[in-house]
C-alpha cells in the first residue's frame, strides 16, 4: 500500500474517532457529567430549574426514596386507621 494511502487511511480513521469522541461527550444543557480521576462518570449535575418539571426525574428521585425506605419498619393500615380515628373522634 503507498504511503499516501496509508496516510489518508490514518487520518480518515482519527477523523472518524474524533467524531466519535464529540457525540460522546456531547453536552446537554443543564446537565453536567463529573468524572472521577479514571475518567468514570460518578455524577450527574441536573439543572432543577430547566428540568425541575419533569415526570421522568421525579419517578427518578421516588425511586431512590424507595429504596432509601425498604428496610424501614412498616404499620399495618388498620393501626394507622384506628389512631387516626382515635386523634379525630370517629
Amino acid at each position: 500500500m503507498p504511503i499516501f494511502n496509508c496516510t489518508l487511511l490514518i487520518v480518515s480513521y482519527l477523523c472518524i474517532l474524533k467524531t466519535i469522541e464529540k457525540r460522546r461527550t456531547m453536552a446537554i444543557a443543564g446537565i453536567k457529567i463529573e468524572k472521577d480521576v479514571r475518567g468514570t462518570a460518578r455524577y450527574a449535575r441536573i439543572d432543577l430549574k430547566r428540568y425541575g418539571n419533569n415526570e421522568l426525574l421525579e419517578d427518578f428521585f421516588d425511586s431512590l426514596e424507595i429504596d432509601a425506605r425498604k428496610n424501614d419498619e412498616t404499620t399495618p393500615w388498620e393501626e394507622v386507621r384506628a389512631e387516626l380515628d382515635k386523634k379525630f373522634n370517629r
